[in-house]
């Protein structure tokens, strides 16, 4: 056998070996990660609508072009998507709202009667 047959020999013999390994550590990366970057991904999302319905609702956001914009964020609702926010927001939420705000109005007044 010649050294140039050899080596061949050799290269092919690293190569398949290199094959192997690079599958088996492809294989461990997704076997072992992909999970955790999809579970990443959802959570990552969840977090990010969590926080911008959370801006909207505590009035951190701007309107551009009658678009309302929010960390990158740009949506357009139609009337009839305000009609429907609103509603559902006064219907869930009119009670606690009104009771907060009460309780607001007499924490004012008490510390207006405390200052005088």
């Amino acid at each position: 056998m010649s050294a140039e047959n050899k080596f061949n020999e050799i290269v092919k013999d690293f190569k398949a070996s290199i094959k192997t390994s690079v599958d088996d550590a492809l294989s461990e990366i997704h076997s072992e990660m992909v999970p955790y970057l999809n579970d990443d991904t959802e959570h990552n999302a969840i977090y990010r609508a969590h926080d911008i319905v959370s801006n909207i609702l505590s009035s951190n956001f701007t309107l551009e072009d009658g678009k309302i914009v929010c960390d990158g964020w740009k949506t357009k609702l139609t009337a009839n998507d305000h009609d429907r926010l609103i509603n559902k927001l006064a219907e869930k939420c009119a009670d606690t709202a009104a009771q907060k705000k009460i309780e607001r109005l007499e924490r004012q007044l008490k510390e207006a009667w405390e200052v005088r």
